[in-house]
């Protein structure tokens, strides 16, 4: 990737070219100034990127871009500048020259500058861009978790990256094998989602779905077990927040559940379970299918395996999560975290609100209201501390306060590196905290299925 630089003050260069060492070593950097940018434009590109100090005052960035259009066409331009010189030097037309263009105030603006240039990357990694914008209204198209993609050999279908509000750029082709390293190189840029026109989503998942009924009524080895329990929860997760709740993704939770249930018999120790188990990513998908383990070995152990006792909590662990689509908001457990209150009120709401709108989710399916009530207070903690009621453990089911014991149990081995001797610490830490109402017979049966 080649980016232009256009800048007459030492301090703004020395700062780009910092920022792109670290962050873009393999950007080639060609520096100038207004009084050599018309040979360096004709003699150095064609460019990817260009960048304008609108701070410094021979600067002309209408000037620039047109020289750049006429020679190359548009290509993504990054404006730097304060308030004062955007309102005198940035028009309508320079932001809407190329749909990643943008004004960035260094070093204010920094995480902005860094995913705009990102952005730029991963098009140029797709070569020919230009001709794969799709521009089309927000609600004509919908998004994918990238991260499902890395268990995804091929698609039906072409992916898009969001690159600008309503602008959409093709990165991945339909019928062509997708490699973990393209979605990993989406994933570093910064992208959290691949989005679909709506009514190809529909029937990619309509696909994927049968595929998955298909793979759960297979046998396969224990790590390969995992990983198609995770895939098809994915799908499942995708299916109901794009779809809703139907026959088709019934029976596919119905063959999950009884997946999950069978391979359990290839474990006699939880420990056995923690450190085969695929903790890759650490997201909804991983988390749940591993509390479902968790949750049917300590029902074993309390003698309340039956099949109604076993089908509740595996459908709490399927779904307690699902509302969550920002893996980052996994990372809290209470809404007293100080770091909670530094993020938007848009997203802390998400969070807030996750318990009840995935209890609702959970009630579409017959005959688990229970399970919606476990999923609704999994947040709630054993000091009363917890929310949205800050119930204890004597105002909540044996069952609800198993869940919360499992579920805080699974949130801080993801926090961990995870040993021997760190699931001895994390059960030491948590075994004083849980003796109390009806969290004493749920500690105490995780401490028999780690055989501490």
């Amino acid at each position: 990737m080649k980016t232009l630089i256009l800048s007459g003050q030492k301090e703004s260069n020395e700062l780009i070219r910092n920022l792109l060492r670290v962050h873009f070593s393999k950007t080639v950097q060609v520096f100038g100034d207004h009084t050599d940018f018309v040979d360096l434009i004709i003699n150095e590109g064609p460019f990817d990127l260009a960048i304008l100090d609108i701070n410094d005052a021979g600067i002309n960035p209408l000037a620039i871009t047109k020289q750049i259009n006429e020679l190359y066409g548009p290509i993504p331009t990054l404006f730097f500048g304060n308030e004062f010189n955007v309102k005198r030097k940035i028009t309508d037309f320079l932001l809407n020259n190329n749909p990643v263009n943008a004004i960035i105030d260094l070093p204010k603006d920094l995480n902005k500058f860094i995913q705009a240039t990102k952005t730029v990357s991963t098009l140029y990694d797709t070569k020919e861009y230009e001709n794969s914008i799709l521009e089309i209204t927000k609600d004509q198209m919908l998004p994918m978790k990238i991260k499902n993609f890395y268990r995804i050999k091929m698609l039906d279908y072409d992916a898009y990256i969001e690159i600008f509000n309503g602008k959409y750029v093709k990165v991945l082709q339909k019928n062509v094998k997708i490699t973990n390293a393209q979605v990993g190189k989406l994933v570093k840029s910064g992208h959290k989602f691949l989005y679909f026109p709506k009514e190809d989503k529909i029937q990619f998942l309509d696909k994927l779905l049968d595929n998955q009924i298909v793979i759960l009524k297979k046998k396969g080895s224990t790590r390969k077990l995992f990983n198609d329990q995770i895939n098809a929860l994915n799908i499942i997760h995708e299916y109901i927040l794009t779809i809703g709740v139907g026959a088709k993704v019934i029976e596919a939770t119905k063959l999950l559940i009884k997946n999950c249930d069978n391979s359990r018999i290839y474990y006699k120790k939880l420990t056995d379970v923690i450190l085969l188990f695929p903790f890759k990513e650490k997201d909804v998908g991983e988390r749940s299918i591993f509390l479902i383990y968790i949750n049917l070995m300590l029902l074993e152990v309390l003698g309340w395996n039956s099949e109604i006792s076993k089908e509740k909590m595996c459908m709490s662990s399927l779904f307690h999560d699902i509302c969550l689509e920002n893996d980052e908001l996994l990372k809290f457990r209470n809404i007293d975290d100080p770091s909670f209150e530094q993020l938007d009120e848009y997203v802390r709401d998400i969070f807030i609100k996750h318990p009840q709108e995935s209890a609702k989710i959970v009630s579409c399916f017959s005959g688990f209201h229970e399970s919606a009530y476990i999923i609704s207070q999994h947040h709630e903690a054993p000091n009363g501390k917890g929310f949205p009621n800050k119930l204890n453990g004597l105002n909540m089911t044996t069952l609800s306060c198993l869940f919360i014991l499992s579920d805080i149990f699974t949130h801080q081995l993801c926090e961990k590196e995870i040993t021997h001797k760190s699931i001895g610490l994390i059960f030491n830490n948590l075994e004083d905290q849980f003796i109390v109402g009806h969290f004493k017979d749920a500690i105490l049966a995780l401490k028999h299925c780690l055989s501490f």
